[in-house]
C-alpha cells in the first residue's frame, strides 16, 4: 500500500532545507485539490498505520479498563473471603 501523502511529506521535509528555492502553491492528493496551508497540514499528519494503530488503541482501551475493574473487585472479594475463612478457622 503506497502512502498517498508521501510527495507533501517529501516536498516539506525539502522545503525546511532549502526555505527559498521551493513554494508550494498548490496540492493534489488522492482525487483532492488542497491549498498550500492545507497542503503542509496534509504531509504533518501521521502515517495511515500510525493513524490506524491509534485507533484501534482507542477501541481497545474501555475493554481494557472494565476488565481491570472487574479483576480488581474479584481479588478483593477472594480476600475478603479468605478473612472470613481466617476468623471463622481462629474462632
Amino acid at each position: 500500500m503506497q502512502d498517498g501523502v508521501a510527495p507533501a511529506k517529501v516536498i516539506r521535509d525539502f522545503r525546511k532545507k532549502y526555505k527559498d528555492l521551493l513554494e508550494v502553491k498548490a496540492a493534489y492528493v488522492d482525487g483532492s485539490m488542497f491549498n498550500a496551508v492545507d497542503a503542509i497540514k496534509l504531509a504533518d499528519l501521521p502515517s495511515r498505520e500510525v493513524l490506524l494503530s491509534q485507533f484501534l488503541s482507542c477501541l481497545k482501551a474501555p475493554m481494557t479498563n472494565f476488565a481491570g475493574s472487574l479483576s480488581g473487585i474479584l481479588t478483593k472479594f477472594v480476600g475478603t473471603l479468605e478473612a472470613v475463612k481466617n476468623q471463622k478457622e481462629s474462632n
